[in-house]
């Protein structure tokens, strides 16, 4: 008895080629939701919010738009890894982590820094007098240029880009990495 096939055997090798080798589809896979998981930061950076569409807290110090007063943090974000385990995204900005977690109140007991010797605390931000006490705007001192002072310091506060490690992704970034993933698939195997 013999048989005779018909067909594209060609392809047929091509794709048990792809099923044999499946390090290439999952390095793939880990570069779409790499590519999609920076995609979500831009649009946080762009709606103010956290990755669980929690607005930012408003700024206090300056006008304009929250962790963008140069754009170089929203830009800084790359894909620093993507591999068949997986993809890892990260600012090129050391300071960014202060303000994914809060940076809490300053001082090494836990308690806001005060003045010891007067009603003000002073310091420096970008070249601009801000003076401050009690929450309010108070009238700029003579002798203090270019300072912010203030009645005490109680930090910057979290402004989540990414979500926590170690705890639930949001939904809407659940959908998107899912769906960059099947995309992904879809188009490494073309099924």
């Amino acid at each position: 008895m013999s048989f005779r096939l018909k067909g594209d055997f060609a392809g047929l090798q091509r794709k048990i080629d792809q099923l044999a080798k499946p390090d290439a589809a999952l390095r793939a896979v880990s570069e779409a939701m790499a590519d999609e998981a920076l995609n979500l930061i831009n649009d946080g950076f762009g709606s103010e919010s956290a990755p669980d569409g929690t607005p930012w807290e408003p700024l206090k110090l300056r006008s304009g738009k929250i962790l963008q007063d140069k754009g170089g943090m929203a830009a800084s974000w790359h894909r620093s890894k993507a591999n068949r385990l997986g993809f890892k995204v990260r600012s090129g900005k050391q300071y960014a982590s202060f303000h994914q977690t809060g940076t809490g109140i300053y001082g090494p007991s836990g308690k806001p820094i005060v003045p010891t010797n007067g009603k003000a605390l002073a310091f420096e931000f970008h070249g601009a007098t801000q003076v401050f006490g009690r929450g309010k705007r108070l009238k700029r001192p003579k002798a203090i240029m270019s300072q912010v002072v203030v009645r005490s310091v109680k930090g910057v506060p979290p402004r989540k880009m990414v979500p926590d490690p170690g705890q639930p992704i949001p939904t809407r970034w659940k959908q998107r990495l899912v769906h960059a993933a099947k995309a992904s698939l879809k188009l490494h195997f073309g099924a």
